[in-house]
């Protein structure tokens, strides 16, 4: 479940980062806090690219460990997820 979390919120920035900055941040998924920030410029929410930084923080654990997830922090991440889409999606209609 986490690694969508993370899948679809690096999708939601792809959107953003495409839109506003012409560009998508394929190549490195650490960065894409940043990318989106630079896409937005003043329009960069910096809650919001703190809860982006959270949610892709977890990426590396999960897609690459073997380790299982507890249930309340994957509840946790798609209250953020769910927290930034609707950011995005305000952003995107903006």
């Amino acid at each position: 479940m986490i690694t969508l979390i993370v899948n679809t919120a690096i999708a939601y920035a792809d959107a953003l980062t495409g839109k506003y900055g012409g560009f998508l941040n394929q190549q490195d998924h650490k960065s894409v806090s940043s990318a989106v920030e630079r896409a937005l410029g003043r329009r960069a929410d910096p809650a919001q690219i703190k809860r982006l930084s959270a949610i892709i923080g977890q990426k590396d654990s999960v897609s690459y460990g073997a380790r299982r997830s507890v249930k309340a922090t994957s509840e946790d991440l798609l209250k953020q997820l769910e927290r930034f889409s609707e950011w995005v999606e305000r952003t995107l209609a903006g």
